[in-house]
């Protein structure tokens, strides 16, 4: 036992106190699983893990030229959380999968042993000690891709530099997203020699196909405005005080499932008639209001409403989601000043004229004159196609040139 395991103990027992207070489901299981789905035979494992849907996302993009890259790989795939992993099932059909269990010394150790993976790829951040260690004691390369890490995990990194030393030696190549996190990055002591500034892979997103018969067999979804997505407590209520006076109709997508009955709650307590996604005994056309209490619906959203407001953006103990996914499907983005995470982004929805940032106090107004310039439309086209390819070259650059150079021994 070392001292990381001492603190995950601690949060394991502090979480199962509350847990007994909340509805939120906790698995476990899966959290403390000692033994690998996959294990190691003749062919190698790479490796994938991603802590939730953005960067199961991000990951997706890379995927077929880590297939050309290492024809003779298996892959798998881990996340950090259970939203995570139903994206993982969806995109990565047919690949073994799993929700990466706590960051205990003898689970990492034993999953280590038994899938020796050739090459782990860890996107964008979800830096574990204990895994690291003993990914990097089996003899496997670690890529991290996409990577950054936020002024305050700096910070706090900072404080015990002796504690991550260990952890920041393990990861062989860094690709990092812009000169911000490689400096941050930098001052933690890693060596430059291992650091690659290689774009934002959320950039390289396509859109999801959204049939014209799943539109026809909805009408009563047809003419909503607007997609609050992504949001968190109390962002909702902060923002249906501003936009329910316009009388648009409104999908609202909390960025966490265990949060639609708060929201439902929420929703009774302002006296709104609402009707839910997965309910259709409750779809009225009078309603203005739609939960969707659902997970992986937000391409359908933004397809359907010519604005999209993404949550997470305007408190400031919130860092910001994804603002590109939005204009993929046609919608107009607007977001709060509280963007840290997803400055990349921000810019380029600005630069192509796709969205901007907006205020609490201002969000009506810039509903109303957007609805009325009637700026719905796909302008995808406009995105900067040789960006894009740049960005997933110099991210396959941070990987080992074949398979011999990072087999194990």
């Amino acid at each position: 036992m070392n001292w990381f395991d001492v603190g995950w103990l601690v949060y394991v027992v502090w979480v199962f106190s509350r847990s007994w207070l909340s509805s939120k489901p906790l698995y476990w299981k899966q959290r403390l699983r000692l033994n690998p789905p996959i294990q190691q035979d003749r062919d190698p494992i790479l490796w994938i893990h991603a802590i939730s849907v953005g960067e199961v996302k991000a990951a997706f993009v890379l995927y077929p030229h880590l297939q050309a890259k290492y024809p003779g790989y298996r892959f798998f795939v881990t996340t950090t959380t259970r939203t995570g992993l139903e994206e993982a099932a969806r995109l990565f059909q047919g690949l073994p999968m799993a929700l990466l269990p706590l960051d205990f010394s003898w689970i990492a150790k034993r999953w280590s042993q038994v899938i020796r993976p050739s090459l782990f790829v860890l996107v964008e951040s979800g830096f574990c000690p204990n895994w690291l260690h003993f990914l990097k004691k089996q003899g496997t390369y670690v890529v991290l891709v996409n990577g950054k890490v936020s002024s305050r995990s700096s910070q706090r990194y900072d404080l015990c530099p002796f504690l991550f030393r260990s952890m920041w030696e393990a990861i062989d190549c860094y690709g990092v997203q812009n000169q911000i996190y490689r400096d941050r990055f930098l001052s933690m002591g890693i060596s430059s020699d291992k650091m690659h500034i290689t774009g934002n892979l959320k950039l390289v997103q396509t859109p999801q196909t959204i049939a014209s018969q799943w539109k026809q067999e909805r009408p009563v979804l047809q003419a909503y405005d607007i997609t609050m997505a992504s949001t968190h407590s109390p962002e909702e209520e902060l923002l249906l005080q501003q936009l329910l006076p316009l009388g648009c109709k409104i999908f609202i997508a909390p960025r966490h499932p265990e949060r639609f009955a708060e929201v439902e709650v929420l929703l009774d307590k302002l006296k709104v008639p609402f009707m839910k996604w997965t309910d259709p005994s409750t779809w009225c056309s009078e309603k203005k209001v739609c939960l969707v209490d659902a997970m992986g619906q937000l391409p359908y959203c933004y397809a359907l409403t010519p604005v999209a407001i993404v949550g997470g953006s305007f408190c400031p103990h919130l860092q910001g989601h994804n603002v590109v996914e939005p204009t993929l499907y046609g919608a107009y983005a607007l977001f709060g000043a509280y963007m840290d995470s997803q400055q990349d982004l921000v810019e380029h929805v600005k630069m192509y004229q796709l969205g901007e940032t907006t205020s609490l106090s201002t969000v009506a107004s810039r509903v109303v004159t957007l609805l009325q310039a009637k700026v719905a439309g796909n302008r995808r086209e406009q995105w900067d196609i040789p960006l894009q390819q740049a960005v997933v070259g110099k991210t396959l650059a941070c990987f080992p040139p074949s398979i011999g150079s990072c087999q194990l021994d």
